[in-house]
């Protein structure tokens, strides 16, 4: 009887190890030979599973989007129903719970895609779904508000969020957490 496949395994294995590489070593520093290290694998099992450099990264940023889809979702459910919009804001800037590895991640991943149309329309389309999904939350919270208020508020939201997220590999940005939280939570008084 054949093995099964782990096809699947590695291909985690491996972009697990690419994450960690592209945190550690930058876009440029993470090269399948230090990915291969990383995951414990032989290179051409790398390429065996994942193909070459672009078509690792690829598969690397379609799997880091669709987690961090399924991330904020998890974060939504969690939300109150009262305040919702304030637990919202208070989270996306907490300390506690800002991902600067996923940050870093996505820093990376954006910077490679920037040549590549198809993976730049990946990019794009993460953030906007981002950005809907904020003006979704938005709408739960303040159902008697204007669409294009909501919209222009969530934007906001995620542009303070980005501009945070983009800091996060200096170390320690408390007064910046603490000012675009506080923003964060003036900008919805916009929707009241």
């Amino acid at each position: 009887m054949p093995r099964p496949s782990l096809k699947s395994t590695r291909t985690d294995q491996i972009l697990d190890a690419l994450e960690i590489c592209l945190v550690r070593y930058g876009l440029e520093g993470a090269t399948q030979e230090r990915i291969a290290e990383q995951a414990g694998l032989a290179r051409a099992l790398i390429r065996h599973n994942v193909g070459n450099r672009d078509e690792m990264l690829r598969l690397g940023l379609e799997r880091f989007t669709r987690r961090s889809d399924e991330q904020l979702q998890a974060l939504f459910d969690e939300l109150p129903d009262n305040g919702r919009a304030q637990v919202l804001v208070d989270w996306l800037f907490d300390p506690r719970y800002f991902d600067a590895h996923a940050v870093r991640v996505l820093e990376s991943f954006s910077n490679w895609a920037a040549d590549r149309r198809d993976a730049s329309a990946l990019v794009v389309s993460w953030t906007e779904r981002f950005i809907d999904a904020l003006a979704e939350q938005l709408l739960l919270a303040f159902p008697n508000s204007k669409a294009s208020d909501r919209d222009t508020v969530a934007t906001s939201i995620a542009g303070l969020y980005f501009q945070l997220a983009s800091l996060s590999a200096l170390g320690p940005t408390q007064s910046v957490q603490q000012r675009s939280a506080a923003a964060g939570r003036r900008l919805l008084a916009i929707l009241s």
